[in-house]
């Protein structure tokens, strides 16, 4: 059975503090309410380890550890409840999306983006529902 919207806990990393502001307010706007934020992989990983989350959001050039390196991290981690990826970026070359898919993201997002194309990849990637 799907998930519903106000159920799914998501954590949003990025470097850039106004893009996460921006994604905090786009998620509220689709009606998702559990959400964490963290400026780095380092402490998004910290994070994770301490609450599950349904969705993570990363930057691709995350410092300390970047989108890729978190997730090959968390797939390393045995019987680790892998939550559904979508990276954000401002340009999605071929290079990447094959690389990030091959590592298990699930969807990209180019940036700039809205609440409505936000909620269109996590319909398409987890089959969650939106009031």
């Amino acid at each position: 059975m799907p998930l519903d919207a106000k159920e799914i806990a998501v954590l949003v990393a990025d470097s850039d503090l106004d893009n996460v502001a921006h994604v905090l307010r786009a998620l509220r706007q689709i009606g998702v309410s559990r959400l964490a934020s963290a400026a780095d992989g380092h402490n998004a990983l910290v994070k994770l380890k301490k609450d599950p989350f349904h969705l993570l959001l990363l930057g691709w050039d995350l410092p300390r550890m970047d989108a890729l390196d978190v997730v090959k991290y968390l797939h390393g981690i045995p019987r680790f409840p892998m939550p559904a990826v979508i990276v954000m970026t401002r340009s999605a070359d071929r290079d990447q999306v094959e690389r990030a898919g091959a590592e298990g993201v699930g969807e990209f997002l180019v940036k700039p983006f809205n609440a409505g194309m936000l909620q269109k990849k996590i319909e398409s990637l987890m089959g969650v529902r939106f009031a």
